[in-house]
């Protein structure tokens, strides 16, 4: 059975659009310390703005279970934001999500192309600190 893949993205942009939440994506610009090395900048380049995404914030804690002694292991709460492939394929790991509506800030820990079909990325997020 074979699915037609444009039909797919327009439903998964449509269920994006229905409570579409607002992004601004930072990433850390590096500048010379006069040493010979870097240091990060204050001010932070702006990669993309105005990226509308979907933001689920109900996901429960990761628990890993591992064979080890330390049995279960408890993650933070984290936030899972979905992307279409084609806005959200210019994030990468550690860049900072700025939510326009709230001004929380997050990290990007992870990113999944889902079912590697080049349609919806998952960003998975920690606050930043």
């Amino acid at each position: 059975m074979s699915y037609d893949v444009n039909y797919v993205k327009n439903q998964v942009r449509r269920a994006i659009e229905t409570a579409p939440t607002k992004i601004k994506v930072l990433r850390n610009s590096w500048v010379s310390d006069g040493y010979g090395g870097k240091k990060r900048d204050k001010a932070n380049e702006v990669v993309a703005d105005d990226l509308v995404c979907l933001v689920d914030n109900s996901t429960v804690p990761d628990l890993l279970a591992n064979s080890t002694d330390a049995g279960k292991i408890f993650a933070q709460n984290g936030v899972k934001i979905f992307i279409l492939y084609d806005e959200g394929k210019i994030i990468q790991r550690a860049d900072i999500i700025e939510i326009k509506n709230s001004g929380r800030r997050y990290r990007v820990v992870e990113t999944h192309n889902l079912l590697e079909q080049d349609i919806l990325i998952e960003l998975k997020l920690e606050v930043n600190d």
